[in-house]
């Protein structure tokens, strides 16, 4: 008979037996699906902080009044207010753009002209113009003798506090197309509001360099 082998073990034998599979690794599965829930969280955010932005930036849009209504504030007694379209010839468009110091984005004008017993109360210019990134509306009113007689502020679509003051609107009132009619120099500067200071000032020496060449030509009628 053969003898046992004693306290040996057998490498082959069931003490060794092999160790249970567990399958595949799912670590970077797991850390996959929270990436992904991740980005959904971020975008759920950025979608919020716009909707939010865009409620702000909505919120200080404002219409005020619309171009009747602003016309009839302006010239309560008229018995009536014309429109009378003008059209520039290049010539008279160079004209324009050398007295205003600035760029005519238009040949086409239009001016409404007030009047009463026959005789002309004033001359309004409607202009849309970008101050920042967005629009202001403003009736430009200027009296038979050139001189400014208001501005008015129809619709405004940049944020409020960004909006020119009547106090400072105010100190346009009498003014003529001079070249001291700058920002900095008859206009001062709105503290906090620089882009509206110019945007305005610049609207007003168009409208201004606008009445003087076409009435000089005879373009407006009335004068």
């Amino acid at each position: 008979m053969r003898r046992r082998q004693g306290g040996k073990c057998n490498p082959g034998g069931a003490g060794n037996a092999p160790l249970p599979s567990f399958g595949p690794d799912n670590t970077h599965n797991v850390e996959s699906a929270r990436q992904q829930e991740m980005r959904v969280v971020i975008v759920f955010i950025l979608a919020l902080c716009f909707l939010q932005l865009s409620s702000a930036l909505q919120a200080g849009a404002e219409v005020f009044m619309t171009r009747d209504e602003a016309l009839k504030s302006v010239y309560p007694g008229a018995e009536t207010i014309e429109k009378q379209r003008v059209y520039l010839s290049a010539e008279l468009k160079k004209e324009v753009e050398a007295k205003a110091k600035s760029k005519l984005t238009s040949s086409v004008h239009t001016f409404y002209v007030a009047k009463k017993n026959g005789h002309v109360l004033g001359y309004s210019i409607l202009r849309t113009d970008t101050v920042r990134t967005h629009t202001e509306t403003l009736l430009i009113t200027i009296n038979p003798d050139g001189k400014l007689r208001q501005i008015d502020i129809l619709a405004f679509y940049e944020p409020s506090e960004y909006m020119a003051s009547e106090r400072w609107k105010h100190l346009f009132s009498g003014k003529t197309l001079s070249s001291s009619l700058r920002v900095g120099r008859d206009i001062p500067k709105m503290t906090g509001a620089t882009l509206t200071s110019h945007a305005v000032t610049k609207a007003v020496r168009i409208s201004l360099a606008l009445f003087e060449i076409t009435c000089s030509n005879g373009l407006c009628k009335g004068v």
